[in-house]
């Protein structure tokens, strides 16, 4: 296995294929965004 699958394979589900990405790093900018607050809340909507 080669690094770039390796390092796929930290965020990608081999079996399905999906991933998610939540970027969160924005509300050291920006400030909380709404829907955000609540990250376990705004996934399960």
């Amino acid at each position: 296995m080669r690094g770039k699958e390796i390092r796929l394979e930290r965020i990608m589900d081999r079996n399905t294929g999906k991933t998610i990405i939540v970027p969160l790093d924005h509300g050291v900018t920006l400030g909380p965004v709404p829907g955000l607050i609540d990250v376990g809340r705004t996934i399960d909507l």
